[in-house]
């Protein structure tokens, strides 16, 4: 995971101490799980979700899909919206 992690932050042009301050943890925990001295703590993998919801986690801590999630799935995974109901098709007598 701490290499898909470099990745990310590289993808978005931060340094570690960027990274950090924009998920609000101490910059330590960074370097640490980057270097692969401490695995990330659920308070850091809920920062991150919070702080950037484009990032798919699937793809960060397991290797699978995209790096980032397209707009279609970020909307799918939301609360589910009904539709409206299909209007009856309006018949021309002409």
């Amino acid at each position: 995971m701490n290499n898909r992690l470099k990745l990310f932050i590289s993808a978005y042009n931060l340094s570690q101490s960027e990274f950090a301050d924009r998920i609000n943890v101490v910059r330590a925990s960074v370097s640490h799980v980057l270097s692969g001295r401490n695995k990330p703590s659920y308070d850091f993998i809920t920062a991150i979700m919070k702080a950037y919801p484009e990032l798919n986690m699937e793809w960060l801590m397991l290797g699978k899909g995209k790096m980032l999630i397209t707009p279609e799935k970020q909307a799918s995974d939301g609360p589910a919206e009904r539709s409206p109901e299909p209007s009856a098709p309006v018949q021309n007598d002409t």
